[in-house]
């Protein structure tokens, strides 16, 4: 009965309302937790139907929490859910988490795994964390209060560039239902006492194995995280894993349908660039949010040189955290240099 109010008197806050997000969610609220927090600024899209489930048609265009929202207020009518329409930011990260007893990590990009975690350690919140790729999937659980949480695993981040998203990976929506019930699964045991350490749990969908490992403290890790709020607004996530803002025309891989190459030029600016991929919005359209980049998890950001570009790039890493945004060295004039003609189709 102690453990039943327990998990009905947690406030849990779930990051990230995508294929892990919408599981995660339905299953606290079969568990009875009261309180829940949302925080999320995508919109639903046509491609989140086959792992979202909370989604439907009539749902596309409007913002995932206010959709996930209704749903559980049609479904469990005791549940108090708080939908923050906003991603998770240096700047709303420490005020948002600190709200809460348990955070759920559902994001599917680095910068977000590395500053929840590190927040969470500074606020000593317990995590629980969730990743897919292909068709395995991966259970972190944090409880361990002392230890660096993420860092213990991977104290420096990785090539963010190497790592494939959910659509660009085919994750099946049976992958990721199942780690976000065992996600859960773990939050449970953990109120009950069962698990009160750092574990890892691997998943493989095509053999149905799952295996746990402990996790340690790792010495690195710890020296890697920082000791107080000061240093951990001063941090740089997308730069510490996606590396400098800047990046030339021969890295960016332009036979990927999924890449979004945003020419900021004003309209009457020539020459246009000949790229499928070519979105063109002016930086007053940006600032006003008359784009929807949801499709997209790389943008480009190109002007005439590469000078305006650069704080563009700064601004729309701000806005949209969960994104590999970059500012192209030499912007336009470079695109149509003889060593780039052939590349880029002009």
């Amino acid at each position: 009965m102690e453990n039943r109010r327990k998990i009905e008197d947690s406030k849990v806050l779930i990051i990230g309302m995508g294929g892990l997000g919408c599981p995660v969610l339905q299953q606290l609220c079969l568990q009875g937790v009261s309180k829940i927090g949302l925080v999320d600024a995508d919109i639903v899209s046509l491609s989140n139907l086959n792992r979202q489930f909370l989604y439907s048609l009539s749902d596309i265009g409007f913002a995932k929490v206010d959709v996930a929202k209704k749903y559980v207020h049609n479904k469990f009518k005791l549940v108090e859910l708080t939908a923050y329409n906003q991603f998770l930011t240096i700047d709303n990260a420490i005020q948002i988490i600190e709200a809460y007893d348990f955070v759920f990590d559902c994001t599917d990009n680095f910068p977000s795994r590395y500053m929840i975690s590190d927040a969470c350690v500074l606020l000593k919140k317990p995590l629980f964390m969730g990743a897919v790729n292909g068709l395995e999937g991966q259970i972190f659980q944090f409880t361990n209060l002392e230890s660096a949480f993420y860092r213990d695993v991977f104290p420096t981040p990785q090539n963010s560039r190497d790592i494939l998203t959910c659509n660009q990976s085919n994750v099946p929506p049976e992958l990721t239902n199942k780690i976000g019930t065992e996600m859960v699964s773990n939050f449970i045991k953990y109120i009950n006492s069962i698990v009160d350490y750092n574990l890892l749990i691997n998943y493989n969908l095509e053999n149905d194995e799952m295996f746990q490992f402990d996790i340690l403290l790792n010495q690195e890790g710890i020296e890697k995280t920082p000791t107080n709020i000061d240093q951990f607004l001063k941090s740089n996530y997308q730069i510490q894993c996606f590396g400098n803002t800047a990046i030339t025309w021969q890295e960016i891989d332009l036979d990927d349908e999924n890449i979004c190459i945003l020419d900021v030029r004003e309209k009457h600016e020539v020459p246009d660039l000949n790229i499928s991929q070519v979105l063109r919005l002016t930086l007053d359209e940006i600032q006003n949010g008359d784009n929807d980049f949801s499709n997209y998890n790389e943008l480009y950001i190109v002007c005439d040189f590469g000078n305006k570009s650069l704080p563009i790039a700064h601004y729309l890493r701000s806005v949209f955290p969960n994104k590999m945004v970059f500012s192209v060295l030499g912007g336009i004039d470079d695109a149509f240099s003889p060593l780039n003609l052939k590349q880029n189709g002009s």
